[in-house]
This record gives structure tokens, C-alpha cells and sequence, in this order.
């Protein structure tokens, strides 16, 4: 199949939103475990959205998460359907 034949297929958009969001949830989970371990195995949630949602903190949380999961869900779905 050609690339364009790949894009307009209907399976293509199923898998990658499939596969995109779950990477999506294990990046994020991933990412906060990384960025406050400490406060998540305490419970001290107020200082796990402090550290990063709070102040717009979110928008670059969430924002890098959904574009490295599209790119990969389009890396892996491309690959698998080619």
C-alpha cells in the first residue's frame, strides 16, 4: 500500500487512536513518576499538580505527551500497515 492508500484507510485512524492513547497514558504516568515519585507514593497530590499542572505547567505537560504519541502511533501503525 502506498502511503496515501495507508492515510485514507479507515482501519489506519482506529489503530493509531488506539495505540496513541494508550502510549499517551503510559508517558504520562511515566513522566509523573519521574517528576514527583516522592509525593505521589506519600499521597501529597496538592504538590503533584503544583509541580506540574498548576500555572499552565499543564499545557506543556499534556501537550508534549499527545505529539510524541501521535508521531509514534503514526511510526508504528505506518510500519505494521506497509
Amino acid at each position: 500500500m502506498t502511503l496515501k492508500e495507508i492515510l485514507t484507510s479507515k482501519l489506519f485512524w482506529i489503530s493509531l487512536l488506539k495505540i496513541s492513547l494508550i502510549f499517551f497514558l503510559v508517558l504520562s504516568l511515566v513522566a509523573l513518576l519521574f517528576n514527583s515519585a516522592s509525593a505521589i507514593f506519600s499521597g501529597d497530590w496538592n504538590t503533584v499538580v503544583e509541580q506540574n499542572f498548576s500555572e499552565g505547567k499543564w499545557q506543556i505537560f499534556v501537550g508534549t505527551k499527545l505529539l510524541f504519541s501521535f508521531l509514534y502511533g503514526m511510526w508504528v501503525v505506518v510500519k505494521k500497515m506497509a
